[in-house]
């Protein structure tokens, strides 16, 4: 297909998913099989012991191994970084960052629930992503939400709302379904297996009574991003997300002698060089605990 085809088609396909901000919350996928890919599909050692949240930190744990374990300190700082999502270097499984998202998209069935996704022909493993439009996808549609998707297929949660948004499966708990619960991020401890889960862009609600009201009332969805908890010490959670600063990154956030997180709320300056104390990639707008229900 000539290149100036593809970046037309691939457009058309990233129109089309920034149209869906304004689509219903029930917006059903596409039901058709994606096409094959030539790379690995990313393995994990799961064994019928495991608890489920075992299972849930174990392939979490495992995929930020694989992208040489970046992490972003307490006072949301980056303090170690590796590959960027559409690199071409291998990770430690050798795939390239951007084979390795793709597995995620399509492991998870997430890719399924991308308007157009048929159209994404992946059987190109160029390097150049001039001439590979998976990479072109990888670049410019968030995934953060296909990873969370792919962790949770992996591990075996039943009934989990697999999709492209992070809203769909926090509308799900709200809604009493699967195996999740929504609770207040400011009063639930979170335990391995749970997440912590913020919106963006909107300033006008401030924490899980407004989240729950919205929720209640919404037709539309609202961006939105989880982390994994994988490890929880003395006043400090660990916590691991997909497409964090381009990579699967690993978030450390206070907590109080309850385990109840610290959450710098966003603040009001804008961070420059000169105001150091706005920059902190863990102030965003928490609004939620995804808490997996007791049985679990």
């Amino acid at each position: 297909m000539p290149l100036l085809q593809k970046i037309t088609l691939l457009s058309l396909m990233l129109a089309t998913l920034t149209a869906c901000q304004t689509s219903q919350i029930s917006q059903n996928p596409n039901p058709q099989t994606p096409k094959p890919y030539p790379w690995q599909s990313p393995s994990h050692a799961l064994t019928n012991d495991m608890s489920l949240r075992a299972k849930i930190v174990q392939v979490a744990k495992d995929e930020h191994q694989t992208w040489g374990s970046p992490f972003l300190d307490t006072n949301g700082r980056l303090a170690k970084y590796r590959s960027l999502e559409a690199d071409h270097t291998p990770l430690a499984n050798g795939n390239m960052a951007w084979q390795q998202v793709m597995s995620y998209w399509y492991d998870s069935g997430a890719l399924q629930t991308v308007p157009n996704y048929e159209n994404l022909h992946c059987q190109s493993v160029g390097l150049s992503a001039r001439h590979n439009s998976c990479r072109f996808f990888v670049l410019d549609v968030a995934w953060s939400a296909a990873f969370i998707s792919y962790v949770m297929t992996q591990a075996g949660v039943p009934d989990f709302a697999v999709s492209a948004r992070h809203f769909d499966y926090l509308a799900q708990a709200y809604r009493g379904v699967g195996a999740y619960r929504l609770g207040d991020p400011k009063a639930v401890s979170p335990q391995l297996g749970d997440m912590l889960c913020y919106v963006r862009g909107r300033d006008d609600m401030t924490g899980f009574a407004d989240f729950s009201e919205y929720l209640a009332s919404a037709k539309k969805w609202l961006p939105a991003h989880c982390d994994i908890v994988v490890e929880r010490h003395d006043n400090e959670l660990w916590l691991i997300g997909g497409n964090v600063l381009n990579g699967v990154t690993l978030r450390k956030i206070a907590t109080d002698d309850k385990g109840v997180a610290i959450l710098p709320s966003k603040s009001d300056n804008v961070c420059t060089p000169n105001d150091e104390t706005a920059c902190n990639f863990n102030r965003q707008t928490w609004v939620a605990v995804m808490s997996l229900g007791n049985e679990w």
